[in-house]
């Protein structure tokens, strides 16, 4: 029932929320909100979802979506398993799938949902509530994956323990330190002088007198890397050994206690890695594109010195400010772009046109540590100047009649499209003229071709030089040419069409020393609300057009206001 107009609406108890505060807080809840359909679409979505899946607001989600499937689930047999669950049980809590966003990338949510079923009992739609959880899978993913780690490395350490007593001369080993010398106990006579012969001949005087340098200068501890050769295989391995001594009561070493641990696939790994990045800083010196790394201080850490970041070999140096060392300054740039990345912690990405006319895609990438502090930054920049000039010749022709110059038939009707759009929101006015050239077949059979073509330029430069800023041209095929007049009214159009009559009968045109008379028939239709699209707005000018034609050509012909 409606509320009686005479009783004052009543306002909230306190500790109440009003409708609108209601909405509000649905619009913006922390999570996206919605009510779907079964066969597949959305009537509802809350501004949080939408800004979630890329959309500008709900209205824009609701309108582009038609098939949740295939639209918003990256799996479509996710969105079949979703539905059975819901229609199985009445509701579906915590359900994890990925969601393509509307410029398809997936990322991960968590869906709780019921379903609303009709008089039938079958299902009318799913209402329910969508959580963000990419950054939490991503970090499972990385939890996981350093749970993976860590259980590798556990099972690769292999450290042993060993004991010398200096007194009896006695060293004993733990099994795996037998594993690593790859030594049956029997097959080796437990003392020092065993354990050297075993380490790696050109390490062997080192590591002797490390550990006698220990014990002669009275250090309780010491450490070293070193090779051992592997008895049944002659295989060189890499260990690390760390050494503690134990004392007497009075101050003398008696004992050695140590560890040794195989640490070869570590070296290996570390020599792998240095390669690696030596063949990436040589692949990152090929790639045209300035890369440059930042960190948070504004320290050089890498740099390929290419592009914008072009610089002097004297004066390359990691290590320097970047301003300094790239733009010569003693203080931050004053339109330095990383500045904001490292406060919003959020990537940058940027056409940019140079002053030459040039222009760079410019990308600030953040790289965060474990604490999400902003460790490092990495800046990008392509010369896309020819690519620019490409999309901008490319967008020509598709709008561009590239005879006369003027825009072609598509990109003017389209335009007019607009212009009556403009007209029924704002009750504005605007004009449409349809020029002809008269009897244009008799120029083409008497001076040729390229005598029509130079009297269609002619034509089409006299029309510019007639029209405003804010009028429109075009070409609309062979020898019919239009003109858009916005905000101005039938009287005034044709006052414009019979100024551009006059010029063009006066004006000849000139093709090889000859000049062209020519004149031009025209019709002159202003919008009117009864009119629904461009194709009837266009029908009337060309009645008109067909007058002044059958009138005796070179005339302007409107018609009247409805």
């Amino acid at each position: 029932m409606s509320q009686d107009p005479s009783v004052p609406e009543a306002k909230n108890r306190p500790g109440q929320i009003s409708l609108p505060e209601k909405q509000d807080i649905l619009e913006d809840a922390p999570v996206g909100i919605f009510t779907s359909t079964p066969a597949g679409g959305v009537s509802y979505a809350n501004k949080t979802l939408a800004r979630m899946l890329g959309y500008e607001s709900p209205r824009g989600l609701i309108a582009a979506v038609t098939d949740i499937a295939t639209q918003i689930y990256a799996n479509p047999r996710d969105r079949k398993e979703f539905q059975r669950l819901v229609d199985m049980h009445g509701e579906v809590k915590n359900y994890e799938c990925r969601f393509l966003d509307c410029n398809g990338a997936a990322f991960w949510v968590s869906i709780n949902a019921r379903s609303v079923s009709g008089r039938k009992a079958s299902t009318t739609c799913y209402h329910g509530f969508v959580t963000d959880i990419d950054e939490h899978k991503r970090a499972e993913k990385a939890l996981q994956e350093s749970r993976n780690l860590l259980a590798k490395a556990q099972e690769i350490a292999h450290i042993g323990s060993w004991e010398l007593d200096l007194q009896a001369d006695r060293l004993t080993w733990t099994d795996e330190v037998y594993r690593i010398f790859g030594l049956h106990p029997q097959e080796f006579g437990a003392t020092y002088r065993a354990f050297l012969d075993h380490v790696h001949p050109d390490d062997r005087a080192r590591v002797d007198a490390a550990y006698v340098k220990s014990l002669n200068e009275g250090k309780d501890t010491y450490e070293i890397q070193h090779r051992v050769i592997r008895k049944n295989t002659g295989e060189i391995r890499e260990v690390y050994e760390k050494c503690f001594h134990e004392r007497d009561s009075s101050g003398r070493i008696i004992r050695s206690v140590g560890m040794i641990q195989d640490v070869t696939k570590l070296k290996r790994a570390e020599e792998a890695l240095q390669k690696s990045e030596e063949r990436f800083q040589k692949m990152l010196a090929l790639v045209p594109d300035m890369i440059s790394i930042q960190d948070a201080d504004m320290n050089i850490v890498y740099s390929n010195w290419k592009g914008i970041a072009e610089v002097p070999e004297q004066n390359r140096a990691l290590g320097t400010k970047c301003y300094r060392t790239y733009r010569g300054y003693d203080h931050v740039c004053p339109d330095c772009l990383p500045i904001s990345v490292i406060d919003s912690k959020q990537a940058f990405q940027e056409e940019i046109k140079l002053p030459d006319g040039g222009w760079l895609d410019l990308r600030i990438i953040p790289i965060l540590d474990a604490q999400g502090n902003v460790e490092c930054f990495v800046e990008w920049a392509r010369d896309i100047t020819q690519q620019k000039r490409l999309e901008e010749r490319l967008q020509a022709l598709a709008t561009i009649d590239d005879l006369t110059n003027l825009w072609n038939r598509r990109y003017f009707l389209n335009k007019a499209t607009h212009e009556i759009e403009r007209a029924k929101r704002y009750g504005t006015v605007f004009s449409v003229l349809i020029l002809d050239i008269d009897d244009f077949k008799n120029i083409n059979d008497t001076y040729g071709h390229a005598a029509g073509d130079a009297v269609l330029k002619h034509f089409a430069a006299k029309i510019k030089d007639s029209l405003r800023q804010a009028d429109l041209s075009g070409r609309l095929g062979g020898e019919e040419f239009g003109i858009l007049l916005p905000n101005t009214g039938i009287d005034d159009a044709y006052l414009l069409a019979e100024r551009l009559r006059r010029v063009t009968e006066k004006t000849p045109g000139n093709y090889a020393d000859n000049d062209l008379f020519i004149t031009a028939s025209i019709g002159v239709a202003v919008y009117r609300r009864d009119l629904a699209s461009v194709d009837e707005l266009f029908l009337e000018a060309d009645k008109a057009l067909y007058k002044a034609k059958t009138d005796g050509k070179n005339r302007v012909r409107k018609t009247a206001p409805g």
